[in-house]
């Protein structure tokens, strides 16, 4: 019995041990300043992820974790890999400003001065999906609810209208933003189902169009972005400031020092996915767990020994060090070589949230591996 319970707790530990959990997601900020694209940790610690653009604006990430960038001056939409690999996605474009993804991974682009909403495949085939506004005013923002519908500003700089396409291509007016606004600058949607939007201060939109006003303490708000834990990020572009508002609207600075930020996107969170040499830490357990038939007096101090193999051979697994015949990359999150693995995908952004408590929306694709190895 006393085997039985250690050589399980050993596996569960091993197991714990041997998951390489993502750590919390990263918010990535466009500074048409600076021409770069700054990553800010959790703690507010900034570094530089691009640099070099021309006049960069709006930021979305794909299902894989690459992230898209509207370069509104350059007329191009740039995409760089995790590592931060930069290449040309689509180019000749009439000032794109803002960018988001639909549940099927195709990325919708508003290119103002075209006043013209764009689709692009994964493969860069691109289609005119709604003409709306008068050249050069065109829509700013773009923003998909948790039912794949995409809504968008028409505009205008006064009572600028909130245009709502279902997927169908059904076309409506949601709401109206309130006269003497200066037009719709970013859009998001909180876990609830709520519209946030960016103008002149911040208005919040229920689900039925309702209009309020969420804060005024901002100095020229750009883009919005939700975490997980439904807290909003606002780019202050006259401040230069990144300000973080809970649920219940308490303002804070989660960073400054920025020139002229407009674009926010956090970075997806892989699924935690277990190590390979976890089950080195399984094949120890079983080895030594053998050893109990053969020498029962050293049985309880071979079992404590399993437990600390698992345990120091799954914490200390990598897998770029053990790998099934190919190389694994840790920064691009792909193999090379000769693994090859099949992944299916069992969740992506089309996933809504429990209507009774709000939570468990899918901001990004969930995949796992198509095949898997039990014991018996």
């Amino acid at each position: 019995m006393f085997r039985r319970v250690t050589v399980v707790l050993g596996v569960f530990i091993g197991f714990l041990f041997s998951v390489h959990y993502a750590n919390a997601d990263d918010l990535f900020v466009s500074d048409m300043g600076s021409g770069c694209i700054y990553r800010i940790a959790p703690n507010g610690t900034k570094s530089t992820f691009a640099s070099g653009l021309n006049l960069p604006s709006g930021l979305a990430f794909d299902g894989n974790g690459n992230l898209f960038v509207a370069d509104s001056r350059a007329g191009n939409i740039y995409e760089f890999t995790p590592s931060g690999s930069q290449s040309t996605f689509a180019s000749g474009l009439n000032f794109p400003r803002s960018l988001a993804f639909d549940r099927n991974g195709n990325l919708f682009v508003s290119a103002v001065w075209a006043s013209e909403i764009y689709e692009f495949t994964p493969g860069g085939s691109r289609t005119t999906v709604v003409s709306v506004g008068s050249a050069p005013y065109g829509p700013e923002s773009l923003a998909f609810d948790q039912n794949g519908n995409l809504f968008f500003d028409n505009g205008t700089e006064d009572a600028d209208p909130i245009r709502e396409m279902t997927p169908s291509g059904s076309l409506s007016t949601f709401a109206t933003l309130f006269t003497g606004t200066s037009g719709a600058n970013a859009m998001a949607f909180d876990h609830s189902g709520n519209l946030f939007v960016s103008d002149n201060c911040i208005y919040e939109f229920t689900p039925g169009g309702s209009q309020s006003i969420f804060t005024t303490e901002v100095n020229g708000p750009e883009g919005l972005a939700f975490d997980e834990s439904g807290n909003l990020f606002e780019a202050d572009i006259n401040s230069g400031n990144i300000y973080e508002f809970s649920p219940n609207g308490t303002q804070s600075t989660f960073a400054s020092g920025l020139i002229h930020p407009v674009g926010l996107a956090f970075a997806p969170n892989p699924v935690p996915e277990p190590s390979t040499l976890f089950l080195l830490g399984i094949g120890a357990i079983s080895l030594l767990g053998f050893a109990w038939r053969r020498r029962r007096g050293r049985a309880r101090c071979l079992s404590c020994a399993a437990v600390v193999v698992a345990m120091l051979i799954a914490g200390s697994a990598r897998a770029d060090v053990f790998n099934m015949g190919g190389t694994y990359n840790q920064a691009t999150g792909t193999w090379t070589g000769a693994a090859s693995l099949q992944f299916v995908t069992v969740g992506n952004p089309g996933n809504a949230a429990d209507p009774s408590t709000g939570y468990g929306s899918v901001g990004y694709t969930y995949q796992m591996g198509k095949y898997h190895n039990t014991l018996s």
